[in-house]
């Protein structure tokens, strides 16, 4: 009898807890007003999700695209650099070089495309926010949640696919800045500028 108390008790308290956090915006208020301002405040979440995710975009936007495509272009032409004009240390600088344009190759567009997602998520996010101070869903809380879950969500894999593409960017960068001087030093004695 003990362990059927027990375990009501439990469920009803996990339910519990389930309801009032899936149902804040259907909370009991007197009023419209009260519930937007519940709603707004979640939307407000929402805002803050995004601030943390904007704060890991430490680099301009087309940068690695940019010394993507430079790299490309320096990589084919030291192909075409005769062996004996290459030190062991400019083998390995090159070696260094290529492994790191591979790590832009498969980086790159998707850094550029989580910046542009995050962007049009802001915007998402104010169009939501308008539309609550305007009232609309002082009786369509329902479509309200249906929408901010579905943010709440589109914002996790933002945040998520931004730290995995930012941590591997961020990885190489201490190495990039070492070697990169060191292969257009190889660029500028072997191919001079005309």
């Amino acid at each position: 009898m003990i362990y059927k108390i027990r375990q009501f008790t439990t469920f009803f308290s996990a339910f519990a807890i389930l309801f009032l956090t899936f149902s804040n915006c259907n909370q009991s208020a007197k009023n419209s007003e009260s519930k937007r301002e519940v709603c707004i405040e979640k939307v407000d979440s929402l805002a803050w999700m995004l601030q943390s995710t904007r704060n890991l975009f430490v680099f301009k936007m087309d940068e690695f695209i940019e010394r993507q495509e430079e790299m490309n272009e320096n990589l084919t032409k030291v192909k075409f650099v005769p062996g004996n004009k290459l030190t062991d240390e400019n083998m390995s600088d090159v070696s260094q070089y290529n492994a790191i344009f591979n790590v832009y190759k498969s980086n790159a567009g998707k850094y550029k495309e989580v910046v542009l997602e995050a962007e049009n998520l802001f915007y998402e996010i104010k169009g939501i926010e308008q539309e609550l101070k305007k009232g609309k869903f002082d009786k369509e809380i329902d479509e309200f949640l249906k929408e901010y879950n579905h943010l709440k969500i589109e914002l996790k894999h933002n945040h998520e696919e931004t730290l995995e593409v930012t941590e591997k960017l961020k990885s190489v960068e201490p190495t990039f800045m070492r070697i990169a001087p060191a292969v257009d030093k190889i660029m500028e004695s072997n191919f001079p500028a005309k």
